[in-house]
């Protein structure tokens, strides 16, 4: 389903809202290159897009003013109960060292999540050993914070510090290295859905 070395957009686009009346909303939407390529992938549906940090969502709203931007709490999501299609998490979950807190936030997407509709966590799998303020989740802690829910998950993202050395030389060799070795992929997407 995702293409490990695909754009951004290609990724996006697998899992891209059917009708008008889809809704999508982002959890700790913190780049503003991320603010570029979501309105694309999600060009059929209402976008709401929530951050702890007020100039972050002023600067992706200044590229995408389309989008409903609130400077909120993913623990404390302002919209209603069962009101969105897509619920996505970018680098969020492996910022939370809390097991209890990353089950509290997990809780909260389910609630405002329709019940066919999709959680999308796209997060380190791997904990880096420099950096002691984030752990990396694993198909286990996707189990354990969304309990009987079904998900896809695939690998990707060459480590960062192969890909900083390698793609300004050749970006081609850099995708082979991500494609043919999935033991230098550092991130993972998962795709948590309705129960079967």
């Amino acid at each position: 389903m995702f293409t490990p070395g695909g754009t951004r957009p290609e990724r996006a686009s697998c899992i891209r809202g059917t009708g008008k009346r889809s809704f999508s909303i982002p959890i700790g939407f913190v780049r503003q290159q991320q603010a570029s390529w979501l309105p694309t992938a999600f060009q059929t549906c209402r976008r709401f897009k929530i951050d702890l940090l007020p100039d972050r969502i002023e600067r992706a709203g200044a590229i995408s003013p389309e989008i409903d931007f609130k400077t909120a709490s993913g623990y404390s999501i302002p919209y209603p109960e069962s009101s969105m299609n897509l619920v996505s998490a970018f680098t969020v979950f492996s910022s939370i060292l809390d097991p209890s807190a990353r089950e509290a936030l997990a809780a909260e997407a389910l609630r405002v999540l329709k019940p066919e509709g999709w959680v999308l966590v796209y997060d380190y799998r791997l904990s880096d050993p420099r950096n002691p303020d984030t752990i990396g989740i694993r198909k286990r802690e996707v189990r354990r914070i969304f309990p009987g829910l079904n998900f896809i998950r695939r690998t990707l993202t060459l480590a960062p510090p192969i890909s900083r050395r390698i793609a300004p030389l050749s970006t081609l060799l850099a995708h082979g290295l991500e494609v043919c070795y999935p033991f230098l992929r550092t991130h993972a997407f998962y795709l948590v859905g309705p129960k079967a």
